[in-house]
């Protein structure tokens, strides 16, 4: 099975809400993903700041895959 390809979307404001609604600690997600925490956070930082690093696809799409799990597990919550 092939994983559909995503239109990655590196926008600072857009990776910082599918943390969001992941709901975890950014260090939490970046342990689950086996990514170094100061490099996860570089991810998530302003392009312009020294720091910055570009998401690799592989990481971009598991952190899709994973908020829109979280996303349909809240919507469909039972009471």
């Amino acid at each position: 099975m092939k994983p559909e390809k995503l239109n990655k979307n590196l926008d600072m404001q857009h990776l910082r809400q599918l943390v969001d609604d992941i709901g975890l600690a950014q260090n939490e997600i970046a342990r689950v993903l086996e990514v170094p925490k100061r490099e996860f956070r570089a991810y998530l930082s302003n392009p312009q700041n020294a720091s910055y690093r570009q998401m690799p696809y592989v990481v971009y799409y598991a952190l899709s895959v994973w908020a829109a799990y979280c996303r349909y597990e809240r919507k469909n919550a039972n009471p």
